[in-house]
């Protein structure tokens, strides 16, 4: 049984809009937002932090994305499950310098190279070299 699912990038600092579709059973290894995004030549970086970032380890958080439903709805109701989805490195990283829970609560901040894709999408490039802004 093929599980289809869409994916919508937005970067609002080059403005670059793509839409994709990826097979999540051919795709098992790529299922990490960050790797899949790689494949379609999608870097969720901005300026120099697409060369200066921890390469996927979760420790710079340059590659913060807001993670939404496909039509652009927060995905977390209550700050405390947006907390409880977070992996162990994004609850460190997105509570540190630029970034702070409240401000990636609100803005549904997710390290690309952390989350996992199991639906359909909106991924928002926010601005700034962190995507924080």
């Amino acid at each position: 049984m093929e599980k289809t699912v869409k994916i919508k990038y937005i970067n609002k600092n080059t403005l670059q809009v793509n839409e994709i579709e990826i097979d999540l059973e051919q795709n098992i290894q790529q299922i990490n937002l960050k790797k899949t995004l790689k494949q379609f030549n999608i870097f969720p970086y901005n300026g120099k932090s697409k060369y200066l970032n921890c390469k996927g380890i979760g420790s710079c958080g340059t590659c913060a994305v807001s993670v939404l439903d496909f039509d652009g709805n927060k995905i977390y109701s209550s700050k405390d499950e947006y907390i409880g989805d977070l992996t162990k490195m994004e609850k460190i990283r997105l509570n540190f310098f630029p970034h702070t829970l409240d401000n990636s609560f609100e803005k549904s901040l997710r390290l690309s190279c952390q989350y996992k894709i199991k639906t359909d999408l909106m991924i928002i490039k926010n601005n700034g070299f962190w995507g924080n802004e």
